[in-house]
Order: structure tokens, then sequence, then C-alpha cells
């Protein structure tokens, strides 16, 4: 019994938390009648009931691990899940122990109201209690919401938040605990600026020039050519910035900084386009 009150307790945590997103945004709530967001009463189960089979979810320990296979003839025929089955939705790092709120915190939420309201979150709250309560949020290993999918990436949305809270270590942390971040785009472009802002430019460069082979998107390619100035070919990265140029791109305030790192002298810079 104190498990399940522990667990219903966390839920209404989460959904408090939800709330002020949906106190925050007035005009949404002239427009619209109030959102449901208490959990749906669940019904006792009954002899006839089936037995509900709930996905596995992914922890920092299981990201990381090495992929296990069937265990051969021999061994009573267990088979062992890999990584392939879990969804990077459900990943964390805080178990309901260490202080989430749990695998089963979304239980009776509907993902659709999950996607609307998560983006909003008032990162910039400056109440300590409130910060803590979102950073637990983010970080907690939870199963993903029943209900259709918009195509929002729930990992990548609470990524965003921690970055745009500026907890750049609870940030990687949860990155490296992600099954597919490697193959996921958005994803990889997270991770790769966060090493740039982390000033480990080893890394974030070795993963631009892994990228750019297999895309041909603009973040990448500044991101290469930085590298190449940054690592003394600058001709090589003029010979880029020339060819962006004509191919119509226009950010100038980037082309400037790279110039700068060949010539050695300080940018001056009177607006900045938001990245």
């Amino acid at each position: 019994m104190t498990g399940s009150h522990a667990s219903q307790s966390s839920r209404w945590a989460v959904l408090a938390v939800l709330a002020l997103a949906v106190w925050g945004s007035s005009a949404q709530a002239q427009q619209t009648p109030p959102i449901q967001l208490a959990p749906q009463k669940l019904a006792p189960p009954t002899a006839t009931a089936p037995k509900i089979v709930t996905p596995p979810v992914a922890t920092a320990d299981q990201a990381t691990a090495p992929e296990k296979t069937n265990n051969p003839a021999g061994t009573g025929g267990v088979q062992v899940g890999n990584l392939q089955n879990i969804d990077p939705d459900s990943t964390g790092i805080l178990s309901e122990a260490q202080g989430g709120f749990g695998a089963e915190m979304w239980l009776g939420t509907d993902r659709a109201i999950v996607e609307k309201l998560l983006p909003q979150l008032p990162i910039s709250s400056s109440s300590a209690v409130m910060r803590e309560l979102m950073r637990r949020l983010l970080l907690s290993i939870a199963r993903v919401p029943e209900g259709k999918s918009s195509g929002l990436s729930l990992i990548a949305t609470r990524i965003k938040l921690l970055v745009a809270m500026g907890d750049l270590v609870a940030v990687n942390t949860l990155l490296n605990a992600t099954p597919g971040r490697a193959t996921n785009a958005e994803l990889a472009r997270i991770g790769t600026e966060i090493r740039f802002l982390s000033n480990d430019n080893a890394r974030a460069c070795a993963q631009a020039g892994g990228q750019i082979r297999n895309q041909d998107v603009d973040f990448w390619q500044k991101a290469f050519f930085f590298c190449q100035a940054l690592a003394g070919e600058h001709d090589k990265a003029a010979l880029g910035i020339s060819v962006m140029r004509e191919t119509g791109n226009q950010d100038e305030i980037f082309f400037s900084l790279i110039e700068s790192l060949a010539s050695g002298t300080s940018p001056t810079l009177t607006t900045l386009a938001d990245p």
C-alpha cells in the first residue's frame, strides 16, 4: 500500500507541474475549455481481466551496457531482450528511489496532453522548488504515456528543456543514457552543441566529421568548417564558406567569425540572430 500511495503522489506531483504550463498559457485557456489532467480512475481488476504487459523502460545502466543475445540451447530457453525493444522516450536517470516520479508517472495521462504541455514548462521560473520539480520530471525513468504520438520526440524535448535550464551535467548524463542517440539526428545535434558549449571541441568535431558524410544540413556544414578553422585548416574552411555563400547562405555573422579565426582579429558583432 505504501508503494501505491507513493506512486500516486508522484503522479499528482507531475500533473501539478504540467498544470503550471496550462496556467501560464492564458491564450490557450481563453480559446479552449480546461484540459482534464487528473489520471482516470481505473476499476479494480477482475478474475477475467487480461494481464497487462508493460514495455521496458531505459535506465542509464541499460543504455550503456552491451546488447545481449538469446541464450543458447540447453539453458532453459530463456531469451534476453535487447535495446531495440526500448523506447528512447522512456529513458531517464532517476528511478523513484533516486527522486524520480516513478515508471508509471504518466499513467492515465494521454500522450497528446504531454506533448502539448511539456514544451510549455516554466523553465525560467525563479523558484528553486519549482525548478527542482521540473528537473526531477525531465530526468525520471518512466514508461511513455499512452495514446497516439504527433511525432514529437519526448526525449529530445526533455533534453532541450534541460539545456534551456542550464543543467549541462544532467543533459550529458541523459544523452549518454539514451539508446540510439548516435543515429537520431536531433539528439546528435544537441550532443554536439553541448560539447561545443563545454569546450569539448575534440569530441564535438569528431561527431561533426561523422555526421557531415551523411547529412547535407547547414548546421553540420558550419560545425565542420568551424572545426577546420580550429585545426588551422583555414584555406579549407574558407573554401567551404565560399561554397555556402554561392548557394545562397547569408549567415554573415558565422562567416565573419570563421574569418576572424583565420586572421586572428576580434570580430565586431552588432546583432546576433537566433541560432
